[in-house]
């Protein structure tokens, strides 16, 4: 068996929207440039395995491998002027871990759009450290993989589409025998007591019963009340089916606040037996006699016999958008890079918050993700084309530097900078899409 690092590894295609299935298998569908999903892959035979902290697909034929690595969960405030800025966990939390699991995942793209997953971790019991985890992986054949992982803040166990997402942002080759290591990635979410807290509203109740339709064998199921376009959720009950007569059912209440309008009522069995309700669990839907309902309209009254089936239906469940790609070009404010001196490299980083001193590109972690040019391939070249991959949902910070003396630091005095973004701080803000055609004008500043 050989055993690889991912050093050097060459960034693959960047994904940009990631559905969590609902037709009772253990696969989603991938929505990128432009596409509107091509359905949901059933291949048949797949059976999961779980420990306390692994959770893997395997497969009668093709490939297996393994895939681990450590996420690391960092804390973050705001200054006077709105930026965000590193804070400790003993500043924080006391020193003390307060969110939920943390759901890691590992998944393939086909050529049709189709995402089918190649295994899952579910790190139960997270620390302020770095938090090692594996995933015994399989495919039917050598693909490119994609690894992300989400943090359940509000440790309901259930993965949220606002729940903060971190992501490795290069693909990783499997193959039959692979051992790959080193697949480390970084979740930043906001200190506890740093967000506002939510008002009081009129409450009304959705109730009904979750039939698992599909071989039971065991474990919860989530009743999620989710947006029209699958944001959520809006609330949430979870529930342990009772057997009888062949039927596994459960019985489920859901409290929201009245005139919320149109919704998705759908449920999760946590097939995977991870303890989370994950995008690679086995979804439903709300169905009146096994015909899925598209959406239930929440007024001033209480509804009851809003039943679900499991599996069955193509209503997405939640969506979770791991992360998202910036593209665009970095370029000389001088007409083209032979005016930097020879030698010089350029760097363009995606940063978790705003630079103030300078750094090194190789050992910075405030550095979701770079593209970096060295001498040779920036001579003669007006501008070079870059693609980072950093989390959906969130804020980022986008600088362009040139590296004058080739030591590795950048944001050194008198070295070319430049900033993306909507403002001179270089604030990017990320939501489920891809943004496209950045530009970036590196310039020397005042001194």
């Amino acid at each position: 068996m050989s055993r690889h690092t991912l050093s050097g590894l060459l960034p693959g295609l960047l994904l940009a929207t990631l559905l969590c299935g609902c037709q009772g298998n253990t696969y989603g569908t991938l929505l990128a440039d432009g596409d509107t999903g091509a359905g949901f892959d059933t291949t048949p035979g797949s059976e999961w395995s779980s420990t306390d902290s692994t959770s893997t697909i395997t497969h009668e034929d093709g490939i297996r491998g393994t895939l681990s690595g450590a996420v690391t969960v960092q804390l973050y405030g705001t200054d006077d002027d709105g930026n965000r800025e590193e804070v400790s966990w003993e500043e924080g939390t006391g020193g003390e871990f307060p969110f939920g699991q943390i759901f890691v995942a590992a998944f393939a793209m086909e050529d049709n759009g189709t995402v089918r997953y190649a295994g899952t971790a579910s790190i139960v019991e997270p620390d302020i450290e770095p938090n090692p985890f594996e995933i015994a992986a399989s495919l039917p054949e050598d693909a490119d993989v994609f690894v992300y992982a989400v943090l359940d803040t509000v440790a309901d166990r259930i993965v949220g589409s606002s729940e903060p997402t971190g992501a490795y942002p290069h693909a990783i080759p499997l193959f039959d025998g692979a051992d790959i290591t080193d697949i480390d990635l970084t979740i930043v979410t906001a200190a506890p007591g740093s967000g506002g807290s939510g008002g009081s509203c009129d409450a009304v109740t959705v109730s009904g019963t979750n039939h698992v339709l599909s071989a039971y064998t065991g474990g919860d199921v989530a009743t999620l009340m989710v947006t029209t376009d699958g944001a959520g959720p809006l609330t949430a009950d979870i529930t342990t089916p009772v057997t009888a007569d062949g039927d596994a059912s459960s019985v489920y209440v859901l409290s929201a606040c009245s005139g919320l309008g149109d919704v998705h009522v759908t449920a999760a069995w946590d097939s995977n037996g991870n303890g989370l309700f994950d995008p690679a669990d086995t979804w439903g839907a709300h169905t009146i006699d096994s015909e899925t309902v598209e959406t239930v309209t929440i007024a001033d009254t209480d509804q009851s016999s809003i039943d679900t089936e499991i599996p069955l239906g193509d209503m997405p469940g939640v969506t979770v958008v791991p992360f998202v790609r910036l593209t665009g070009t970095v370029a000389s404010a001088d007409g083209t890079f032979d005016t930097l001196p020879e030698g010089s490299s350029v760097t363009v980083a995606a940063l978790k918050y705003r630079p103030t001193y300078e750094f090194d590109v190789a050992s910075s972690d405030w550095i979701y993700d770079a593209d970096t040019w060295e001498w040779p391939d920036l001579t003669g070249q007006s501008g070079r084309e870059f693609s980072l991959t950093v989390p959906a949902g969130g804020v980022v910070y986008l600088w362009a530097y040139a590296d004058v003396d080739a030591d590795g630091v950048v944001n050194e005095s008198g070295e070319p900078v430049a900033s993306g973004g909507s403002d001179e701080t270089g604030l990017v803000v990320t939501e489920t899409e891809d943004i496209t055609d950045l530009t970036l004008h590196l310039s020397t500043p005042p001194a």
